[in-house]
């Protein structure tokens, strides 16, 4: 964990804030080991409660799944639905995405199915 907090501190911003915060009270060490424990619970809180991290970017959540369901394949996909259903589902699952209608692919934008929670709203 404390190699993912070296990374977050270094390529995104919430965490690097976090370490120039915490930093000049505990030094770098300490700072570090308490993003890794802030990482810690912010990965309980995604995996036992099925939430998004605060954090997350609905496309590169969106881009993450679209991958993992091209590489898994639809046969294996749940109820062997197309990967760009899948890949709504997944995002409605965590509550994100409601408003995206395109992810980059490549050099593409692919088009995703509507959000069933924006229909069930209306």
């Amino acid at each position: 964990m404390v190699n993912a907090a070296n990374h977050a501190v270094e390529h995104h911003i919430p965490w690097k804030k976090e370490l120039e915060r915490l930093e000049p009270h505990l030094g770098r060490s300490k700072a570090i080991v308490a993003i890794a424990r802030k990482l810690l619970v912010a990965v309980w809180h995604v995996l036992s409660k099925e939430v998004a991290d605060r954090f997350a970017d609905p496309r590169e959540m969106a881009s993450s799944f679209l991958r993992y369901a091209y590489r898994v394949g639809v046969r294996n996909l749940t109820d062997k639905q197309p990967v760009l259903t899948f890949t709504r589902d997944q995002l409605d699952r965590l509550g994100v995405g409601k408003d995206l209608k395109k992810i980059p692919w490549g050099s593409k934008r692919i088009k995703l199915p509507p959000s069933k929670i924006l229909l069930e709203k209306k």
